[in-house]
């Protein structure tokens, strides 16, 4: 396959937020926490959950939709995993491919097509691929209008408001990623995107 130049839009931290509350605007059933991703997927979008045995060593991914056939599959392990928090985040992943990038993804008929897309595409815009969907799923699962005023008022009830971000991220990821059922690391993340940003 040739290498595919088409550049991605390149969305702000803000732009991916409004798409987000703009979902929950217009999906007032989904808009509670945790946010129901799986039936978010399967309900909205009329996905079917697919685990893979061995997805992420065979392939290198922990996951990938097929929107031809309306699936999405999901590594097993991650599938399988007694912390819901991980796979969550990996479905949240999932469906910022699906509102993102339409584009690129929207013809893939089975896993050659993923593989040969992975293969093809330049890896710098692959690269702002992946970040965009990790930001939306992190904006998806971490809802704006539910996490900036849980986070302040953790901030405030610890008395951690001089701290720096990165420092508040450290302490408050596990209480904020389990409230929420999110991956430590999303959650961190998140924090930090907040405090720095507003948003």
């Amino acid at each position: 396959m040739e290498r595919l130049e088409k550049v991605p839009r390149r969305l702000t931290l803000k732009q991916i937020d409004e798409e987000v509350q703009r979902f929950f605007r217009g999906n007032k059933r989904y808009d509670k926490i945790p946010v129901p991703i799986e039936d978010i997927i399967s309900q909205y979008y009329r996905y079917e959950i697919i685990p893979a045995a061995n997805l992420h060593h065979e392939v290198g991914l922990e996951g990938y939709a097929i929107p031809h056939k309306k699936e999405i599959y999901i590594d097993q392990q991650i599938h399988d995993n007694t912390s819901p928090n991980r796979y969550n985040s990996t479905l949240a992943h999932e469906v910022g491919h699906l509102v993102l990038h339409r584009e690129f993804i929207g013809k893939f008929k089975d896993e050659d097509d993923v593989i040969s897309f992975l293969t093809a595409f330049d890896p710098e815009a692959l690269d702002w691929i992946e970040k965009q969907a990790w930001t939306y799923a992190r904006y998806l699962l971490l809802p704006s209008h539910y996490f900036n005023k849980k986070l302040d008022n953790m901030i405030k009830e610890k008395q951690l408001v001089d701290m720096s971000a990165v420092n508040v991220a450290a302490l408050l990821k596990i209480p904020i990623a389990n409230h929420f059922r999110v991956a430590d690391k999303m959650t961190q993340i998140r924090i930090q995107m907040y405090l720095e940003n507003g948003f």
